[in-house]
C-alpha cells in the first residue's frame, strides 16, 4: 500500500483578491467603456478610433480593428525589462 502526500490548498480566492485590489487602487486604473469594469494587471485594453477603450471580452464583439492595444501593468511605474543572463 502506498501513501500519498497531503496537498493543502489555500482557502483564498485569488480572483476576488485581485478584484478587491483593483477597486481599492489609488492610481487611475484604466477601465472598459463597454462593461464599466476596471482592468486587472495583465489584461489588455483595446483603444479604438472612436475613443472607446474596451476590455478583451467586450472587444471580441467589435468588427473593427483597434488603433492600439495596451497591456495593464501592476505598478504605476513601468518596470525595466532586461535580457536574462545565459
Amino acid at each position: 500500500m502506498t501513501e500519498f502526500g497531503c496537498v493543502r490548498f489555500s482557502a483564498v480566492d485569488i480572483s476576488s483578491e485581485l478584484q478587491a485590489h483593483s477597486v481599492q487602487a489609488l492610481t487611475d486604473v484604466p477601465g472598459c467603456s463597454g462593461c464599466q469594469r476596471r482592468l486587472l494587471p495583465g489584461e489588455t485594453l483595446h483603444v479604438y478610433d472612436s475613443g472607446r477603450a474596451l476590455c478583451t471580452l467586450c472587444a471580441a464583439v467589435m468588427h473593427e480593428e483597434p488603433l492600439r492595444r495596451e497591456r495593464i501593468h501592476a505598478t504605476a511605474a513601468r518596470l525595466a525589462v532586461v535580457p536574462r543572463a545565459a
